[in-house]
């Protein structure tokens, strides 16, 4: 058995039509995970995006799944769609004398989806009193594939049978207008508009490796395997990257290799729960002075900041150190306190601040630091 159909197997909900998504997907048409409060939303951005590559099965799945969705679209590649909200005989009737008999019919909540091989142009949408016909082509179009189910209980299921291949179903083409229908419009069934507002929240190409690295190390000390953390984080990946069919493993395999490298040494880094060492000779150090505590408070803010990259300088700024409240300290008391440490050999003065720039120090590493013997 194969990964996708064991993780449809053990992770999927009954209701969400995996199987036959599963077949769709391995006859080439392009699934889209949908949801929202009629079902009918796609939940994932830039869906449309003229020449994107499909969307891997168990991403489409995942998403609905963490969504609580069972509906998803198939997005018109190839395809020609007669979406009809009216199923009545004057509906009936204008269908079978301008289009050829489909060999593919979704029911739908109120009408039928007749599924055509693109063809010809499409015919502009007609509204008429009893009649409601939508024709939809290409990538920027979709419709909900068989098997879903709406948040309202509504569900879309197949005339019998199965969709066959896309090279198999009736190519679309009009007979002749009926009637007052109107004439076929030549419309490119392969136009898109822009999809720029479809894709400015996902993570840019610039800025991946620094996300996927990221979300690796959130996930690094619950993973079970390294395995296990690479498919994680590739799902992830397919989620929330923009253009995710150029990810490519060897940027996700070093990554996920790089983080259990460190969980094996015990060095992953976990946030606010890290822990920092502090020297019990800077500690014997700072008790020599009056103000003990509020030198010993700024020291040790010092160190969780910068005592990763002891030989990096940075700004010891009052002002702004007291406006950030991570110290409950005064302006003049940090000051105070900077100028003790400085006269006890923790920090050292790298280079003096020029005009309105401050001065830069640095952390005097653990190996030099001396207190005074105890009597």
């Amino acid at each position: 058995m194969n990964r996708l159909s064991r993780a449809i197997e053990q992770k999927v909900p009954a209701q969400i039509p995996a199987k036959e998504m599963e077949r769709l997907f391995s006859l080439g048409y392009h699934l889209i995970p949908c949801g929202g409060e009629d079902g009918k939303k796609p939940l994932r951005s830039g869906w449309n995006a003229p020449k994107s590559r499909r969307m891997p099965l168990e991403t489409v799945i995942e998403i609905m799944r963490r969504n609580g969705s069972t509906t998803y679209g198939v997005r018109l590649d190839g395809l020609a769609v007669v979406d009809c909200d009216t199923w009545n005989a004057g509906t009936q009737k204008y269908v079978a004398e301008c289009f050829p008999q489909p060999n593919a019919t979704v029911w739908t909540s109120r009408g039928v989806h007749l599924y055509f091989r693109a063809g010809e142009a499409m015919p502009t949408n007609l509204r008429a009193a009893e009649t409601s016909i939508d024709f939809k082509a290409g990538n920027n179009h979709f419709v909900i594939g068989p098997g879903s189910i709406r948040p309202d209980g509504r569900t879309y299921h197949l005339d019998g049978g199965s969709l066959p291949p896309i090279r198999e179903l009736t190519r679309f083409r009009v007979i002749n207008a009926v009637g007052d229908a109107p004439t076929p419009a030549r419309l490119d069934v392969w136009s898109v508009v822009p999809t720029q507002a479809f894709t400015s929240h996902l993570i840019k190409e610039g800025d991946r490796n620094r996300a996927l690295l990221k979300h690796a190390v959130s996930l690094g000390h619950a993973s079970p395997s390294l395995d296990q953390l690479i498919e994680d984080v590739t799902l992830w990946a397919s989620i929330h990257c923009e253009n995710p069919q150029t990810v490519t493993a060897n940027e996700i395999n070093k990554a996920c290799a790089y983080v259990w490298r460190k969980r094996q040494q015990g060095a992953l880094y976990v946030g606010r729960r890290s822990e920092f060492r502090l020297s019990r000779e800077a500690y014997s150090l700072v008790n020599t002075r009056s103000g003990a505590g509020n030198c010993w408070l700024l020291y040790t803010y010092l160190v969780q900041n910068h005592g990763h990259m002891p030989a990096k300088p940075f700004a010891v700024v009052a002002e702004g150190i007291a406006c950030s409240k991570k110290v409950a300290l005064s302006k003049s008391a940090i000051d105070r306190c900077k100028q003790a440490l400085r006269e006890l050999g923790l920090i050292k003065l790298l280079r003096k601040g020029k005009h309105m720039e401050p001065d830069l120090f640095v952390l005097t590493p653990v190996s030099q630091i001396r207190a005074p013997s105890s009597p």
